[in-house]
């Protein structure tokens, strides 16, 4: 399986460890978000590009101030929410006339 990710600006926690939410989308198009607390670089690449471009996403705080903390169940929720297929339309009125 492949997913697609792309870092939001939404924190939460998890088993009491700080979680950034990613939305994640697999190359058959169903989406899924994803809890990630660490992300590597590899020792021998520049970090900075890295660093950059997942700020641009980031909610700026100082060093040492936790970011804001939304609970998990209230993350999962807008997730369905936001992704929940639309709901059938019904006709205004039905015909409910019986013809013989």
């Amino acid at each position: 399986m492949k997913l697609t990710i792309e870092s939001t600006s939404i924190y939460t926690t998890i088993n009491g460890q700080l979680m950034r939410a990613w939305e994640a989308t697999t190359e058959n198009g169903a989406r899924a978000l994803v809890f990630i607390s660490h992300v590597s670089v590899p020792q021998f690449s520049d970090p900075s590009e890295f660093e950059a471009e997942l700020q641009e996403r980031a909610l700026h705080y100082t060093k040492g101030e936790r970011p804001p903390v939304t609970p998990l169940e209230v993350v999962l929720q807008d997730f369905a929410r936001k992704h929940a297929p639309p709901k059938p339309e019904w006709p205004a009125s039905i015909d409910a006339r019986l013809i013989l």
